[in-house]
């Protein structure tokens, strides 16, 4: 018997004892917590219209499985209905853990730094998952640089404009060069502190893949400032974890870049949702203009080098 009848046709809902929804995440899939017996799962619904899409993910996220990383690996996808409405659906395994934001927030500098180089090393891991040719072929020079001019452009239109966006401008422009024969991998899509967990204070898990594309490997960390606006050391850490301590001074030059793309799509994004994202914005530019000394430098003031326990 189905306890749960404003599913149907999706065959693990007949093993749940609970089926719990999730709020949390900027996606505009309806998630669940699926708990039976046995195991706890995580179940998306996506709109049908979508299919195409979502099914093409699901198979260049099937590699996941092989890895044995702490991460939300895909288990199965098809159509169910929902509340008399068809959906696709993917089913992904479980990742145990409270947020990384708030496990860090208690955490000595050496137990942050630590998790932070956990997050290196299974970036690095992803990013060795096999692409297609479609993606191994893709010009990155050309294609990140017709990025740059669409951020150039869009916030200069923008009604709120960028502080220091002439700063931000004038260092792209003097490091389009370094976009020249970048290779390309496999891509989280949104690797930050919002998406990772931390298991009984040490074990730490990626979760939501649902923006995974494909790039520079090295573009992966331009979200980075997230993760050091809350830890330094876990954002040291993080690097250094991918580079087995030994980073070349063109990652960070290549990163500044990335970083300074982001802060001049960041405003025109935001306004989409309202004045309080906005103001979120506007404190992470002024933030990342901080640590970069206006784009004078670029090794940002939260990286601490060799982290000494």
């Amino acid at each position: 018997m189905n306890d749960h009848p404003e599913f149907l046709n999706l065959n693990i809902i007949e093993k749940c004892i609970h089926v719990i929804p999730i709020s949390e995440g900027w996606s505009g899939d309806l998630k669940f917590q699926l708990v039976t017996d046995q195991e706890s799962y995580l179940l998306r619904l996506t709109e049908k219209d979508l299919l195409a899409k979502k099914k093409e993910q699901f198979k260049a996220l099937l590699p996941l499985r092989k890895l044995g990383l702490p991460v939300s690996t895909p288990l199965d996808f098809g159509i169910c209905q929902y509340r008399d409405q068809d959906y696709c659906y993917t089913l992904l395994s479980w990742v145990p853990g409270q947020s990384a934001g708030d496990a860090l927030r208690g955490m000595a500098a050496d137990s942050q730094y630590k998790l932070g180089y956990q997050a290196g090393k299974i970036l690095k891991a992803l990013h060795s998952i096999p692409i297609a040719r479609q993606y191994q072929e893709l010009n990155w020079d050309l294609y990140f640089n017709r990025k740059l001019d669409r951020n150039i452009r869009v916030s200069g239109d923008c009604v709120i404009k960028c502080v220091g966006r002439d700063k931000i401008i004038s260092y792209i422009e003097s490091n389009r060069h370094l976009l020249m024969e970048r290779p390309v991998s496999f891509h989280h899509g949104d690797y930050h502190i919002g998406n990772m967990l931390v298991h009984n204070q040490q074990e730490l898990g990626i979760i939501d893949f649902n923006r995974q594309d494909h790039g520079d490997p090295w573009e992966e960390f331009n979200r980075i400032t997230w993760c050091a606006k809350l830890s330094p050391p876990f954002a040291t850490g993080r690097i250094n974890g991918y580079f087995d301590d030994v980073v070349p001074e063109a990652f960070f030059r290549l990163l500044a870049l990335y970083i300074a793309s982001n802060q001049l799509s960041s405003l025109p994004w935001a306004l989409q949702f309202g004045q309080e994202q906005v103001n979120v914005m506007l404190a992470e530019i002024e933030s990342v203009l901080s640590s970069y000394d206006n784009f004078s430098k670029f090794i940002p003031d939260w990286y601490l080098g060799e982290f000494g326990f």
